[in-house]
């Protein structure tokens, strides 16, 4: 009596009928019960047609697909890694600027992403006033950075104030900052108050 449970199970499907298509002995076809509570015999369950199956099946796949397009997107993403070098000498550099007996800190700009990035310019953020300054390596021309690559920017030591340094930054071709934090937050966040404070109190004086 097979074929009669899937001719009545055709028909309850394609007209709507309330009734659920049962062969002669009863049978009741193609649904499915699921019981949520296994542990209590009366417990809550509901019948499942193989329309909600696939229903099921689909919001599960849709789902898994999301995921893993995400991690696919966070994977493929860029990646800018950007580490300082003090006390470091510059050798057999005469013909690019650099004087073998001065000291210098080397910024490098590394890509561990699979994205290619452009860095346009490199230099810091200061801590104790506003601004910063630009390395003048970076001003030579942008560097396309791929996989495993990286970039260097030199400057003489004795002429940076590592005490008004808050950030270290990279900044690539579309406006994209990455930063190295050199000072600690807490330090950042005493100065932020007493430049958010000392911008008050020179408004007020002009305002006056």
């Amino acid at each position: 009596m097979a074929w009669e449970v899937w001719a009545a199970w055709a028909e309850w499907i394609t007209e709507g009928k309330p009734e659920v298509p049962r062969s002669p002995k009863g049978e009741v076809g193609l649904k499915t019960i699921i019981n949520f509570n296994p542990l209590e015999r009366g417990g809550f369950s509901r019948y499942m047609t193989l329309l909600d199956g696939i229903a099921i099946w689909g919001g599960l796949t849709g789902s898994i697909s999301l995921l893993v397009t995400i991690l696919a997107y966070y994977r493929d993403r860029a990646a800018i890694k950007i580490t300082i070098a003090k006390d470091q000498r510059i050798i057999h550099g005469e013909l690019m600027g650099y004087e073998p007996n001065k000291i210098y800190m080397i910024m490098t700009v590394s890509n561990y992403g699979r994205r290619p990035v452009t860095i346009n310019k490199a230099g810091c953020i200061y801590l104790k006033h506003i601004g910063g300054f630009i390395f003048s390596d970076s001003m030579r021309g942008s560097k396309e950075l791929k996989e495993g690559r990286s970039v260097d920017y030199a400057a003489e030591q004795d002429s940076i104030d590592f005490s008004d340094i808050a950030f270290f930054t990279a900044y690539d071709a579309i406006g994209n900052v990455y930063k190295l934090a050199y000072s600690s937050w807490l330090i950042r966040f005493w100065y932020w108050l007493l430049n958010i404070t000392n911008i008050k109190t020179k408004v007020s004086a002009f305002n006056k």
